[in-house]
């Protein structure tokens, strides 16, 4: 793989780590604002996913190793 090869997937990985990240925080924003129980529950099951799919990334400096290696 090249330098700039690596380089671009190393930029979408933290791209994809900054996206779930901000997709978190939009829907924390959203819980704070259902009124309905089903709803609270919905975006519970959602933050969930996207927290588990977060923690993927928990270990950012060795996916990037990984990725150079």
């Amino acid at each position: 793989m090249s330098e700039k090869d690596t380089a671009a997937e190393v930029e979408k990985l933290a791209n994809d780590v900054i996206g779930q990240a901000i997709f978190v925080c939009n829907l924390c924003d959203q819980f704070k604002h259902a009124e309905t129980y089903s709803h609270h529950l919905k975006l519970a099951e959602d933050i969930a996913y996207h927290l588990k799919r977060l923690s993927e990334s928990q270990d950012f400096d060795e996916l990037v190793k990984q990725i150079y290696n």
